[in-house]
Parts: structure tokens; sequence; C-alpha cells
């Protein structure tokens, strides 16, 4: 067993599950979400297991593990009671078994971990695969090597301890090529919980938010009970609520533009319990704890109470169609009438279609026993069947039984979910329905927030650009304006130079010159050129004491003044002190480079395949999530957008050819912008090219 977790890092340890039980219903590749290159979806998830590192292991869909110890918030040591050693001690052990299918031993940690691990540590792991040796360490500054000791030293320690000999350096070359730090800001409204959500707002048919707190829930309960979860098993318990063809081709989306959404009369729709009306039974009557009660046997009614779910979805109850019920204890009884409520029950016994049946009866209560499984499938059961009634009434407003068209003003709502129908909800005639339909309620319209725009969104696609972009965004979103500029290198990065920069920095250590997150790669005599110059401006700040730095975080580089402004207390200032050529070396650029594509992923909204311009404006969104409520925003100053479609600007090099073509046009490109109510730009960021720039100051 792992460590003990605080109540902060359970759930974060169920969001990380959550997250990869999302991956596994929906088939999306392993590679989107880490970086270990395992070329395979993911198969099966074991919960809290007996092996050495035992959070979360997952079995990739060609037979690899890949062991998780999940860790919130951790700090860098070479101290025996600290996390660190704890979760190193395990990768060790984990080590010395010799599993021929053991693929990565991955610390799953969030910001709030130390820079240290997230950031250094990360890097060199990624450097020594890279070089597939440790000839890197001799590319590592001093913090760099300080950083490699710490968890060299545990590993060495640990091994020697467990072994009874020192570990060889092959050997440990091998393990370390194993560990991977992954970091997923992925609690309460961060980026990769947004992430998520338009995945599975694409994928189901309740609410996105609702579900993934369920998936949350659903893996505490199986972290809890040491479960194994196969990826068929796991679309086998939510199938029910997951978008099918059923629902959503996109006639019928836009058929319902005009419609209001279908909602129900108080404040909770029904899920938790089922109440059955039933005739006598003598095997039930055996059951009865109130023995001494008179009771005249074939005169007697039965209302049974049931709870519906247990703490994996499961009913372990199931109705026969057209007026079964099998209990757990294979007792079968007639239904006379099924309710989602005790108070419908009553109604229905006080009706006169019942009383024309049964004149003559003696009521039997049987009351549930208390039940804490299954509560975090009522709501989003609940939310379920609202969007089956919502998509079946708003499409068709038919019979879910006879197929008819519904006209009347009672009509019942009721969930079908018998052996032989799919689990459905909508409108049945009150003279269609069958005893085992569950009666729910009646309808009423009311407006519903519009996400429609994400049903046609690759939301699959966005996960795996996002995976590794939009770097940029972690520099500006600190920058202390409302309205910000941004300058963007629209010149393809150099992929071929032999040689790149080296800047010293007065704390000792030092950063590499980059382009769109990316190590500048220059040959030799544009390297020697752009030492000179960045030399000389080195100098120069220096003379005018406004040092060119580095921020310590966001790595932002400007002079001190422009630092101070636009990033305020936030970070450290690291004075820049020379600049030198040094070779290009792919596996120590690794310690450097952080993201495949620096802007990009973006979108862009288009109305009839044209991009949407405004007030002289091109406006680019950075989350799916937020476009409906910064259009709504758009509403206050009478900017009203329909009918768009959301467009995704997949890589870096896309983005620049839009933004060039754009600034051509005299048409300004603007991320996220917020308008007032009288027209005028709020916040957001103005996309300038550096040659704009350029110029403007050469002016």
């Amino acid at each position: 067993m792992g460590l003990q977790p605080t109540n902060a890092g359970i759930d974060f340890q169920s969001r990380i599950a959550a997250c990869f039980m999302t991956n596994m219903l929906f088939d999306i590749d392993l590679d989107s979400v880490i970086t270990t290159n395992t070329q395979s979806k993911i198969s099966e998830l074991r919960f809290e297991t007996k092996d050495k590192i035992d959070d979360l292991v997952i079995i990739t869909s060609n037979s690899k593990k890949i062991y998780m110890q999940i860790k919130r918030s951790i700090n860098l040591s070479e101290n025996k009671n600290s996390d660190f050693f704890g979760v190193c001690k395990q990768f060790v052990k984990q080590f010395v078994c010799n599993n021929s299918e053991d693929f990565a031993y991955i610390l799953v940690t969030s910001n709030n971990a130390s820079k240290l691990v997230t950031e250094k540590l990360r890097r060199i792991l990624d450097s020594i695969r890279t070089a597939q040796s440790l000839s890197v360490l001799e590319d590592f500054n001093d913090k760099e090597k300080d950083v490699f000791d710490k968890i060299r030293n545990n590993i060495t320690n640990i091994y020697l301890n467990i072994v009874g000999k020192p570990i060889l350096k092959s050997d440990l070359q091998k393990l370390l090529k194993r560990v991977y730090i992954e970091v997923f800001d992925i609690e309460k409204g961060q980026s990769y919980e947004k992430t998520i959500k338009t995945i599975l707002y694409s994928n189901t048919d309740v609410k996105f938010d609702l579900f993934w707190s369920n998936l949350i829930s659903l893996a505490l309960s199986y972290a809890s009970n040491r479960q194994i979860i196969t990826r068929d098993k796991l679309h086998e318990n939510l199938q029910i609520y997951l978008t099918d063809n059923r629902s959503f081709n996109k006639q019928n989306i836009e058929d319902e533009t005009n419609v209001q959404n279908v909602v129900f009369q108080g404040n909770f729709f029904e899920s938790e319990m089922d109440y059955v009306v039933t005739s006598y039974n003598e095997e039930l009557l055996k059951l009865l704890i109130d023995s001494e009660k008179e009771i005249k046997d074939n005169n007697v009614i039965f209302i049974i109470a049931l709870y519906r779910f247990d703490d994996f979805g499961k009913r372990t109850y199931k109705y026969i169609s057209p007026d079964g019920l099998l209990l757990t204890n294979g007792i079968r009884l007639e239904v006379i009438y099924r309710s989602a409520t005790l108070k419908g029950v009553y109604r229905y016994i006080e009706s006169n279609e019942f009383k024309e049946v049964y004149s003559d009866y003696q009521l039997v209560v049987l009351d549930a026993n208390d039940c804490e499984e299954g509560k975090s499938f009522i709501e989003i059961h609940s939310q379920f069947l609202k969007k089956c009634v919502t998509t079946n009434t708003n499409s068709r407003r038919n019979c879910l039984n006879c197929g008819k068209a519904v006209y009347q003003e009672e009509t019942y709502i009721c969930e079908l979910d018998d052996d032989s129908v799919k689990n459905d909800a909508g409108l049945i005639h009150k003279e269609c329905i069958i005893p085992v339909n569950r009666v729910i309620g009646i309808v009423q319209r009311s407006d519903e927030e519009d996400f429609r725009h994400l049903k046609y969104f690759d939301s699959s696609l966005w996960v795996r650009l996002l995976k590794d972009g939009q770097f940029f965004l972690g520099g500006i979103q600190k920058i202390n304006q409302r309205i910000s500029r941004i300058a963007v290198q629209t010149d393809r990065t150099s992929l071929i130079g032999n040689y790149c920069v080296k800047v010293i920095l007065e704390n000792g250590s030092y950063q590499i010159v980059m382009q769109r997150g990316k190590t500048h790669r220059f040959s030799k005599k544009n390297a020697e050129k752009f030492v000179l110059e960045l030399n000389k401006e080195f100098k120069k700040g220096n003379e005018q004491n406004n040092p060119l730095c580095y921020s310590s975080e966001s790595l932002t580089f400007s002079n001190y003044d422009n630092l101070v402004s636009l990033l305020g207390d936030q970070e450290e200032f690291i004075a820049c002190v020379r600049a030198e050529i040094i070779k290009y070396n792919e596996s120590s650029a690794k310690l450097y480079e952080k993201c495949k594509n620096y802007y990009a992923p973006l979108i862009y909204l288009s109305i009839d395949e044209e991009p949407l311009i405004i007030k002289g404006l091109f406006p680019i969104f950075t989350d799916p999530l937020d476009v409906h409520k910064i259009l709504n925003t758009w509403l206050q100053a009478d900017i009203c957008i329909k009918d768009y479609e959301i467009v995704i600007i997949k890589d870096d090099n896309e983005f620049n050819l839009i933004v060039i073509e754009m600034i051509t046009r005299g048409i300004r490109p603007m991320i996220d912008v917020r308008i007032g109510r009288n027209g005028e730009l709020i916040s957001g960021y103005l996309v300038h090219t550096m040659s704009e720039l350029e110029l403007s100051h050469k002016r």
C-alpha cells in the first residue's frame, strides 16, 4: 500500500483515475494523455493493487503494464520519511520484481508539487530516455546535477537495502528510463478538467459535469474495493448514459433550435427508488417480519420499496415484460403498477382504474432497508432520463410503446428498463402503459444552457493536441493588463542548424535560447552574429541599470523594468550575464523544450464556411467550454452570433498562416475577446507579428 493521502489527495487520486476511465471508455489513445509512447489504448484499470506501485495500474491494449503512484503535492527529498523517498522505494521494489510486461513507473502529480520535480526532474528523465545513456549528465548544470543526485542516491540506497548489493549502472539506467513524471491540472475548474468535460459532452446523454462527478465517485468506490475494471465492463455499466445515433444526428439538432427543452416539476427527478404495487405472493408473505399480523391470503396487495443502484451502478433485481419482477432471492412477483415515488403509487391506488379491479383488499407496505450504496448514480441517472425525454419530445412527440403521436392532455412520462427494451424514457399514452413501465410524472418546458455547438467538436483531437500545446498561455495569463499585446514569431523554427545559444545567468544557471518553446537552432555564422548582438544588449542593459532577465517560473525574457510591469511580484527576475555558442545536442535540448506547439491548439468560429469577423477583429478562443459564455456577454453589446461551427487550429504553422492572412487583410486577431455593453474591448490578447512590432519600433 502507498502512503496515506489527505482528503485533497484522495480527491486528486480519484480525479486522475476518472480521467483514465474516460480515456478507456471512449477509446482515446493513451499517448494523448501521457508521454510514455505506448502506441496503444487502455484495456483495463486496476485500483489499489497488491503491486509494489499500487495506486493505479493501467493494462494497455498491447499488454503493457503502466504503474502509477499519485501524489497531489510532493517535494524532492532524500529524507527517508518523505513522500518522494517513499515513491522511489516503490519504484525500486517493482523494478526488482523483474516483470517482463512492466513498461513504465509514473509519478502523477499536480502543479502544487515542487518545480524541481514537475519541471527539472521530468526533463532530466526525458533527456536520459532520448540519449539512451547516462552520459547526458555531462551536459547538466549544477542545479540539474543536484536534482539528479537526489533521485540517484534514493534509488541506490533503497536498492542496496533490498537486494543486498549495489545497483549496476546499466540497471540504474534501465530503471530511470521507466520513470516518468506526469503533471495534471485536473482539480475543480482547472484546464485538464475542462478538457475532459469536452470529451464527456460530446459522448454522453447527460450533463457532462454530472457525468464527470459520477466518474470521480465511481473511481473512489473502485479504489475502496480494490476493483479491476475492463473497458467492456465499464462500458456495460455506463452505456445507457452514452450518446448514440438515436439522439444526435445533425437534422435533429437543427430541428430543436426553436423548441424549448423539457424539464420536470419539482427540484429533483426521482431515480433513487422503485415503488412497486404487486399482487399476492406466498413466498413473499413468508418473509414478513410481523408474522403475527393477520392477513387474508388471497386479498393482499403489496407496496414494495426498492433501492435501484449499488455502488457500481448495477441493479440486483430485474423487470420482465410485461408484468414480471425477479428479486435477488429468486422470487418472481406479478407487477400491477410501478412508480418513481410513493406519492405516485398512492395516487394510483386511489384512482378509479385501480378500484374497479380491487374493491376489497388488504394493503401491506414493505419498506426498503436503509442503504448508502449507489448514491453517486442517483443524480446522473436523473439527468440521463431528462435527456432521453428531452430528445424524444423535441424530435418526435410519439408514444414509446405504440409509436403513435401523443396529443392528450394527460400523458405519462415513463422510464423503460425491462428485459425487452433498451433503457429509455419519454411519453406514453395512458392506455399504452404496461405494468413494468416506471411512471415518472408530467412535463413542462424551460430553457437550458446551450452547448449544442460542441456536438460536432472533435474532442479526441483537442485532447491529443492540448497535451503538448498552448504553452504561451502560462506566460500571458500572468500579465497584469486587461488588454495585452502578444508578439507572434511567424517565421518557421529552424530544425537543421547545428548550433544553439546558451545564456549564462547571474545565479550560475543558464537558459538555452528558445523559439516558440523549442530550442532555437542556428548555423554557425548566424549563431555568432546573434551572440554578438545579444551580448551588446546585455552590456547596454547593465549600464542603464535595467538588465535583461529571465523570469523564474514562466521564463519570460525582457528587461527588468518591463518584467516588473508585466508580472509584478509573482516571480523573481534573474539577470543575464553573457551569451555563448554551443553545439546542438538533442538529449540536452529535452531539458528545455516544453511543448510541441507553442500557440496551438486554438479555435475560431466559422459561419457559412467563413471565419467570423466582428468590429475588425478575428476572435480566437482557447477553451471550447468558454465559447458560449463569451458569446453571451457579446449579447449585451447587441452582437448576436448564431449558426456557427467551431474550427480547430491544429498547430503553430496553421496559426501563423491565419495570423498573417488576417493582418494582411487589415483584420486584427484577438484571443478570448470580452466586449462591454457599449461595444468597447474589456479584455483579451491582441495578436501582432514580431515584424510588425519591429517596424513600429524603428518608426
